[in-house]
């Protein structure tokens, strides 16, 4: 599959602040990615489900998500790929510094309530 659009980048890349989404550091000090929440192959390359975090797939919070699976999909930084039919943009996902919110292809992200959030999270089978 090709790569995401510079547009794409930009509007992920922006919407971070340029900052990891998990850890807050900024991406101007360490190197970092863009990661699928859902498998580049099943989930395609949309705003809602690419994070711009610090490190790649086998450094800093981008390998910690695929090293830790279950604490990765509580946050809502991975849907597994069974879940492929599901709209990224519903699923909420925490920012360290803005709280949880749901990520939107057109551009800003909406804030949702932790209780909603978890709720959400919990009826599309992501937290037990």
């Amino acid at each position: 599959m090709s790569a995401p659009s510079r547009a794409l980048c930009a509007l992920v890349d922006d919407r971070e602040g340029f900052a990891c989404l998990r850890c807050g550091r900024s991406l101007l000090v360490v190197s970092g990615s863009r990661h699928h929440r859902v498998r580049r192959r099943d989930g395609g390359h949309t705003a809602s489900n690419l994070i711009l975090v610090c490190g790649s797939g086998t450094t800093g919070c981008h390998a910690w998500m695929h090293a830790n699976p279950r604490a990765a999909r509580a946050l809502g930084y991975i849907i597994p790929a069974t879940w492929s039919g599901l709209d990224t943009e519903i699923v909420p996902v925490f920012s360290r510094t803005r709280g949880w919110m749901q990520l939107k292809d057109e551009g800003a992200p909406v804030p949702v309530l932790e209780a909603v959030a978890l709720e959400l999270l919990a009826t599309f089978g992501l937290v037990a």
